[in-house]
């Protein structure tokens, strides 16, 4: 038997009767005459008719409800199999007597959400845009990713990595590197003596270049151009479904009702607490 509230708590009885409520009160008997003493019978011998005659049966009732609890737990679940609940539950005897137990779960469920408005939402779609800066972008990673350097071992602290017409140096510096390879060594008009170590040279769109990528059919610019596209596009869609659907939520949570049980307040509250 199930009476629900509008807070969504559940009061549902569950009875445990006949001979698993027998074989409990057996049980409990067992464990009792262990350490009762009883006149005229040594402990662990006392014939349970006895023990019921100078303590009762009554004395036997909250033991043996206590080991059927899992029992009608489980009962609970499989007789209400939809049944989710939110918070620990809680569960009292209803009733006890030499028959049966009764035991009283109470339960607050998993709130009904009620929607007023889901349809005609006015949330549309973001549109896929792809600029030719992203996909210039793109290409100029992939030449930095796939460009090989080679670092000379034993390298000291003073090498200087430096790009020719970067502008970045000494004026007058660059131009006297000019024609300079790898091991060579000169002395610069500045006072500064150089050796290069290595040499960089950003890759070009080349047979080369296609065969490190390894992307099969793209062996051209605009065949690698077309699968940067197909991928910026996925990424893009995949962030434009995900806003669509935010937006979306956003507006249907305007128009919700959601009676939110006090026990799943003071549960959240308590957990935050701990944390």
């Amino acid at each position: 038997m199930a009476k629900k509230e509008k807070t969504n708590k559940l009061g549902i009885t569950i009875t445990i009767e006949g001979k698993k409520w027998q074989d409990a009160l057996d049980k409990a008997f067992k464990q009792k005459e262990k350490t009762v003493a009883v006149d005229g019978f040594r402990i662990g011998k006392c014939p349970k008719d006895i023990y019921e005659k100078k303590f009762g049966k009554v004395s036997l009732y909250l033991d043996g409800a206590e080991s059927l609890l899992q029992n009608a737990y489980k009962k609970l679940l499989d007789e209400h199999k939809d049944l989710i609940p939110v918070v620990q539950l809680w569960v009292d005897i209803k009733s006890i007597n030499d028959e049966k137990v009764e035991f009283l779960f109470t339960i607050i469920s998993i709130p009904k959400v009620k929607i007023k408005k889901y349809k005609g939402l006015k949330v549309k779609k973001g549109k896929v845009e792809i600029s030719n800066e992203e996909i210039e972008h793109e290409l100029d990673h992939l030449l930095e990713k796939y460009t090989e350097v080679v670092t000379k071992e034993d390298d000291k602290g003073e090498n200087y990595s430096l790009e020719i017409d970067s502008d970045t140096f000494i004026p007058g510096f660059e131009e006297q590197l000019v024609g300079m390879k790898a091991g060579d060594e000169k002395d610069i008009q500045v006072t500064f003596k150089v050796k290069v170590n290595e040499i960089k040279q950003k890759r070009e769109l080349d047979k080369d270049f296609f065969d490190d990528l390894s992307m099969e059919g793209v062996d051209t610019k605009e065949k690698l151009e077309k699968e940067i596209i197909e991928k910026i596009a996925v990424q893009k869609e995949v962030e434009a479904e995900n806003n669509h659907i935010d937006r979306l939520l956003e507006e249907i949570s305007k128009n919700v009702d959601i009676d939110i049980p006090e026990g799943m307040v003071e549960e959240e509250l308590n957990q935050l607490s701990i944390n």
